[in-house]
């Protein structure tokens, strides 16, 4: 579970998918821990635990057909954009290799999830 809080409001019309773009900051206390995660990536204990430490921001803009994230963190600053029509994306993982990626939005206009 990721939890994250908005220094800008989360809206959209009923019509459409909610827009995400905004400042956004994550709650380290509320989110699972990312050491499992960063550990199936062959990170080394040390770097682990200090990433999983990393206070991250994120600003996001966002429009009918794509979603553009700048990820920062105190020790880089990371982008990636992603479809939301379900087509590929090559996007940099945390290991540091290209990985594709497919997002769409799915269910109900309005509702549903990001996959």
């Amino acid at each position: 579970r990721r939890e994250l809080s908005a220094d800008a409001a989360v809206g959209a019309a009923s019509d459409s998918i909610p827009n995400f773009s905004g400042e956004w900051a994550m709650d380290l206390k509320a989110s699972d821990s990312l050491l499992p995660i960063l550990s199936a990536l062959g990170m080394n204990l040390v770097l682990r635990q200090l990433v999983s430490r990393l206070k991250v921001k994120q600003q996001i803009k966002q429009d009918e057909s794509e979603i553009n994230v700048v990820v920062k963190t105190s020790v880089k600053n990371d982008a990636f954009s992603l479809s939301l029509e379900g087509k590929p994306t090559m996007v940099t993982s945390l290991g540091g290799t290209l990985t594709e990626a497919i997002s769409r939005w799915e269910g109900p206009k309005g509702g549903g999830g990001a996959r």
